[in-house]
């Protein structure tokens, strides 16, 4: 947010200084710091290249907007909403940005509706969800990780474009996890679909949700794991 007014040569001591300060904030002890310290410099050099690239041919970003749109339901309209961490519109096409410090869902997952984040926000931007920004076709579909070491960050497409090993154009991507959405919304509003804690167990995460909680999932699949179920 601070980038358009920044003084570029303390452009990455600004990174820093904002990154430790939320972290004393939220209660690190400054022993802990001295780490954290290294990862932020090498992250506030990658940053302030990565905004000048970025920015380059005049783009508009928007950090942390949020996009909603309506979906005709047969009881009544269903709303999506997102909060995307970055937004930037490229001659037309939008490329939609999650950051994150773990590693970002494989091509796989994204197809098979597992990871529809990305793909989903884009839908939304496309139906003029987010104020502002009109109603831009699908340009990229974009994973950041950061985690300081090397190198510091690295940038994954999941658009489904020709870098990709099973290619298809951005815009197919995005229809079918809506299509996806809609097929889940029908499901749903039959009174018979049961409202299940785990639809597909076999790829769930070992960690356990609220929703595990109330479904008692740990106390069954510690049964099965005695039982020599899988």
């Amino acid at each position: 947010e601070a980038w358009p007014t920044l003084d570029r040569a303390a452009a990455a001591e600004t990174f820093v200084g904002l990154y430790l300060g939320r972290l004393r904030d939220g209660g690190m002890p400054d022993a802990a710091l001295a780490r954290e310290v290294v990862l932020a410099r090498n992250v506030g050099a990658w940053a302030v290249g990565f905004e000048t690239g970025r920015r380059a041919d005049g783009a508009t970003v928007l950090i942390e907007q949020r996009g909603v749109m309506e979906i005709e339901a047969p009881r009544e309209p269903f709303r999506l909403s997102a909060r995307a961490d970055r937004l930037e519109l490229h001659d037309g096409r939008l490329t939609v940005m999650d950051f994150k410090t773990g590693a970002a869902p494989s091509w796989k997952q994204v197809r098979a509706g597992f990871s529809p984040q990305l793909s989903l926000t884009a839908a939304i931007a496309r139906a003029g969800g987010f104020p502002g920004l009109g109603t831009p076709e699908p340009g990229r579909l974009l994973y950041v990780t950061v985690t300081g070491r090397r190198p510091p960050a690295t940038e994954v497409d999941r658009s489904g474009d020709a870098q990709s090993r099973d290619p298809q154009p951005v815009d197919v991507t995005v229809d079918e996890a809506l299509e996806g959405l809609n097929r889940l919304i029908a499901t749903y509003e039959r009174a018979d679909q049961p409202y299940v804690s785990r639809t597909a167990p076999q790829f769930a995460q070992r960690a356990f949700s609220d929703y595990d909680h109330l479904a008692r999932v740990r106390e069954w699949s510690v049964a099965e794991d005695a039982e020599g179920g899988e």
